[in-house]
């Protein structure tokens, strides 16, 4: 009868452990391992802080730290817990980060809330030393700015759907209370219940009530500054004065994205004041008077926008003659006739045009009127002389 196992020598053994020591590396490690000196990367201001914040040497150095958080988001680990279960299994990982042992979930917490301020030095440190790569790669792509708001939704009770549910369900008792009394013909239930809603979660006042990917929910709101390369440039979390009560959801995003990218770009310019740009691609947020200015007069940047149909109007294209001056919309062999300057606060300054035909018409009226008033005080010797005389009286 055949034997079912196989009787292993000691020369077997040593094979089988020999092949399990001397493993080739994942070919990701070796390239980060012979490519990147970590240390090089990490501001001096970082090292001054974490070393210097406790009394006592610490458990896990630095670079070890840091290398993990990385390569938690190289292998898109969606958890800390996770990130650990990879450590603990793979003694590759632990080597290349310079583990001996695995931190706990909590070490890992308290670093990325401790060094937040030195993890965006960091960044910034990482954003200088890629511009030139970014450079020679293409120089025209890596002329265009774009910028875009988004957010970060927050792990809050206020995200829970039965958070929502519970004060829709409060809005519908409402509305069979004010059926039954006859009242509230016109009560938006969803409306109602939106306005019930608490603008800042209860955990964390910067996680806020947003309108984002098409619904409400509670953020942490951000605007990314990339290249037409892809590649980032720039993070920041922004947060402008606004009212939240507007007409629509839409109003709202909007008028959050024309008042951030002015102090987006102005905290992007003073933190890498060498990098120029010639052109800026934004969304139809971004169209404002105040953004073009901005871009155009102070960045000698072109902007290319796509125009808001909410700052559109009904009426037909407005045409130029051959000196600037606009023309009538509705007949473009008309010239507009200058009424000055519009200056109101926190708006840019705006040029008004008149149409020459109701320019003429208000004239009319006005002479007009002006023949009644001399009528009723007996001075219609010269209805002609009609201004001259009203000045007068």
């Amino acid at each position: 009868m055949k034997a079912n196992c196989k009787q292993l020598t000691f020369n077997d053994f040593f094979e089988n452990f020999d092949d399990f020591v001397n493993t080739k590396k994942p070919m990701f490690l070796e390239l980060f391992e012979n490519y990147i000196d970590i240390k090089s990367f990490i501001p001096h201001e970082f090292y001054e802080s974490y070393y210097s914040s406790t009394g006592r040497p610490r458990d896990y150095s630095l670079q070890a730290m840091i290398l993990a958080l990385i390569f938690k988001c190289f292998f898109s680990l969606p958890k800390i817990s996770i990130l650990i279960l990879f450590l603990s299994i793979s003694s590759e990982l632990r080597s290349a980060c310079g583990f001996t042992s695995v931190p706990h979930k909590s070490q890992f917490s308290r670093f990325m809330t401790d060094f937040y301020h030195e993890i965006n030095l960091m960044f910034h440190r990482l954003v200088d030393i890629t511009q030139p790569i970014c450079e020679e790669i293409d120089p025209f792509k890596s002329s265009i700015l774009i910028s875009d708001t988004t957010g970060f939704e927050g792990y809050v009770k206020e995200n829970n759907p039965k958070f929502f549910n519970s004060i829709l369900k409060a809005s519908k008792t409402l509305a069979k209370v004010l059926k039954s009394k006859g009242q509230g013909e016109d009560f938006n239930i969803h409306n109602h219940a939106y306005s019930k809603m608490p603008k800042t979660s209860s955990a964390n006042d910067d996680i806020k009530l947003c309108y984002l990917n098409g619904h409400f929910g509670y953020y942490l709101k951000a605007n990314i500054v990339t290249d037409d390369l892809g590649i980032v440039r720039h993070i920041d979390f922004y947060e402008p004065d606004e009212d939240c009560n507007v007409d629509s959801p839409d109003s709202l995003k909007d008028k959050y994205d024309s008042k951030t990218l002015i102090p987006v770009l102005e905290n992007f310019s003073s933190l890498h004041p060498s990098f120029s740009y010639k052109y800026f691609l934004g969304d139809s947020g971004f169209d404002a008077c105040d953004n073009y200015e901005y871009l155009c007069k102070d960045k000698g940047i072109i902007p290319i926008i796509s125009i808001n149909p909410r700052n559109q109007s009904d009426l037909p294209e407005t045409g130029f003659n051959e000196l600037g001056v606009p023309t009538c919309p509705n007949d473009h062999s008309l010239t507009m006739k200058f009424d000055g300057v519009t200056r109101e606060k926190g708006r840019a300054d705006r040029l008004k045009w008149l149409c020459p035909k109701s320019n003429i018409l208000l004239a009319g009226i006005t002479q007009l009127i002006s023949l009644i008033i001399l009528y009723r005080t007996n001075n219609t010797n010269h209805p002609r002389a009609i201004k001259s005389i009203v000045t007068q009286l």
